[in-house]
């Protein structure tokens, strides 16, 4: 599996960021091994990317990262240690250069994962990755494969044959291969090419609750005001008399190769209507488009016997709304007696282009039931005000789009329509709860206007049965940011300079300078002393937390370790879940950020418990890189609490050379 992606998020831009794991390398060291675990646990090998500072997909095939050592040890290599140390089976090699060397052929890297972090399987490239001038140094410096073909390794033998490439040099490379394939059972297990059928359709009801539950922990609940002396939220469905739900219905998942072909969405509507509904089902009856085509790549293909067949399948299918058939054509996997025909399921009608023979069509919307449930796109101010008046609740869905592979995004801003439909929503109707779909951060100009912010991120297939639970209080959110969310574009530590992002074109490569050193994130806001909108970490719940008795006892040196103890108490409110964060602070001898994440873990509590909590710290810990790791010796800080800028517990440590 080519995943899971590991790069910090230095680029709040950066088109890829639904695929990567937040801005601090503790945070994505413990999710990359996780995830790493989990995928290998099914025998199947997990390929961890991209290696290294691909932090931008502007130019990305030819840009040049220029980055401190420092920086690559203390920010930039520890989440892929932390993979290695998960036995991750394959590193993807990133197509830029780093410090000007290719990547793909940087001995400096390479060195680093093989010979410092003892990493045994082997290294790919990222689609084509090897310029030729650098083939036989790539080989030399450690990557087998050259994907997705070999343009440049098509000339191994040659290499070979000339004696610049050894045989000797080859044998590692295919021990390499072979040791990943060992390492996940691939060499025991026979191959039963007749049960690899990649069109078969496995999901499952448990992959469903799988992807609901997923969706549902995920939540960041980021604003929540007191109305008539109670939160907005969770709503309490009995008091809801009308709905209105805004804007986006489908972006849940990110596009490139990262993206997921999903079997349906379930839209904020569908979800909010269902949760008050049931499963009631829709009339069969549908709206034909003859000779339209509704496109949309990866979707679900069935095959059926007619136009009938196919409007009947999507009808009776959660998040189906339209569909398209392709006549005389069996789905692949499918054999089907004539006639027959491809229907190809979709959430909605995007996509929508000429195309003579095929028939699409949408079904029939559902039923109405006891609480009405509007839907509006949003792109009229004037209608929205109007229809958001008449309602009781306005849920507003807002998203810049897609994040994608190949693009980073212009700005951290919503379309203008969507600010304005916001801000039109909340003067007509104090109950606008707004709900964002962000792969990264997001600039919130109507903040002050509502009173209540969920960021749901691109949380996939059951988004809007999982939406409708945190909403009305089945859920109680317990998600927290994986990255700052700045108040304006330039309070980041890209200070909008060229050099920093997108680079300065010489040679022929972007020359990007990581001059922000240590400072990505969190790090910046608080030595800076800028406030963020919402910072790294933060995350509300419907239950109120607190933290006390904090005891900080050991010294840390290299045969002893600190243990901080504390305790964590749902004081109020329903059983619910805080994620304990520990943060650090080290003498201003260490040149290091005011506070640094040490670690973390998540407290489930139930109503008036406590629980308590201990973390250590060691050597590697404390450690910073000057050249080759060094401990500086003296008072530490200790930072207990929820969030990065939310620390009510403190203390000291000291630490001995």
């Amino acid at each position: 599996m080519l995943g899971p992606g590991v790069n910090l998020a230095r680029v709040p831009w950066c088109g890829r960021l639904y695929e990567y794991l937040g801005e601090d390398p503790v945070l994505a060291g413990a999710l990359v091994a996780a995830i790493i675990r989990g995928v290998q646990s099914n025998n199947v090998s997990a390929c961890v990317k991209h290696y290294l500072a691909n932090s931008q997909e502007f130019s990305r095939n030819n840009m040049d990262a220029l980055i401190s050592d420092r920086a690559l040890h203390e920010l930039y290599y520890p989440a892929y240690e932390r993979a290695i140390d998960a036995g991750v089976g394959s590193f993807m090699v990133a197509v830029n250069a780093i410090n000007h060397e290719e990547n793909s052929a940087s001995t400096a890297t390479l060195s680093h994962i093989f010979e410092t972090a003892g990493f045994q399987g082997f290294c790919m490239t990222d689609w084509a990755g090897i310029n030729l001038p650098n083939a036989s140094a790539a080989a030399w410096a450690g990557t087998s494969v050259e994907m997705p073909r070999g343009y440049q390794y098509q000339y191994l033998p040659q290499f070979i044959a000339n004696g610049s490439v050894p045989l000797t040099v080859i044998d590692t490379l295919v021990t390499r291969v072979l040791t990943a394939a060992a390492g996940v059972g691939l060499l025991d297990t026979p191959a039963q090419p007749a049960q690899r059928n990649v069109n078969s359709i496995v999901s499952s009801d448990a992959h469903t609750r799988l992807a609901r539950r997923v969706a549902e922990e995920s939540a960041v609940l980021l604003k929540n005001d007191v109305i008539g002396g109670s939160p907005v939220l969770p709503i309490d469905p009995h008091t809801v008399k009308s709905i209105l739900v805004l804007g986006d219905e489908t972006t849940v998942v990110g596009c490139g190769s990262g993206q997921v072909q999903l079997p349906y969405v379930v839209t904020p509507q569908e979800g909010i209507y269902r949760f008050f509904n049931g499963n009631a089902s829709r009339p069969v009856n549908c709206t034909l488009f003859p000779d339209v085509d509704f496109f949309q790549d990866g979707a679900r293909c069935v095959t059926v016997s007619d136009i009938a067949a196919c409007c009947e399948l999507c009808t009776h299918t959660d998040g189906c709304n339209a569909w398209t058939l392709v006549p005389n054509a069996n789905c692949p996997g499918q054999p089907m007696p004539q006639p027959s025909g491809q229907c190809f399921l979709k959430p909605d009608t995007r996509g929508r282009t000429a195309h003579p023979g095929l028939t699409s069509g949408t079904c029939a919307p559902l039923p109405p039931g006891p609480v009405p449930i509007t839907y509006n796109v949003g792109n009229d101010s004037a209608i929205v005000a109007s229809l958001a008046a008449q309602a009781d609740l306005v849920v507003a869905v807002v998203t810049p789009g897609q994040g994608c592979e190949g693009a980073d995004r212009t700005n951290l801003s919503l379309p203008d329509w969507q600010n304005s439909m916001v801000a039109a929503a909340a003067a007509a109707n104090a109950r606008t709860v707004v709900v964002t779909r962000c792969a990264g951060a997001c600039l919130m100009p109507w903040i002050g206007a509502v009173p209540a912010v969920v960021q749901h991120a691109f949380a996939g297939q059951e988004a809007g049965t999982a939406i409708a639970n945190v909403l009305f209080g089945v859920v109680n959110p317990s998600g927290k940011l994986a990255l700052s969310f700045p108040v304006k574009e330039t309070d980041t530590w890209i200070q909008q300079q060229p050099q920093q992002y997108p680079g300065v074109l010489q040679d022929g490569f972007y020359q990007v300078e990581y001059s922000e050193e240590l400072l990505v994130g969190y790090r910046w806001f608080d030595a800076k002393s800028i406030q963020p909108l919402f910072p790294f970490g933060f995350g509300l719940s419907y239950s109120t937390f607190a933290f006390d008795t904090l005891n900080v006892t050991g010294v840390v040196s290299s045969t002893s370790v600190t243990t901080i103890e504390f305790n964590v108490c749902n004081t109020a409110g329903p059983s619910g879940a805080e994620v304990a964060q520990l943060y650090i602070s080290h003498p201003a001898a260490a040149g290091e950020p005011p506070r640094v994440l040490r670690d973390f873990t998540k407290v489930a509590l139930g109503p008036d418990a406590c629980e308590h909590v201990m973390f250590t710290l060691s050597v590697d810990d404390v450690r910073i890189w000057t050249g080759s790791w060094t401990v500086v010796p003296g008072q530490y800080g200790v930072h207990i609490g929820p969030s990065s800028s939310d620390l009510p517990l403190s203390g000291s440590f000291s630490v001995v050379a």
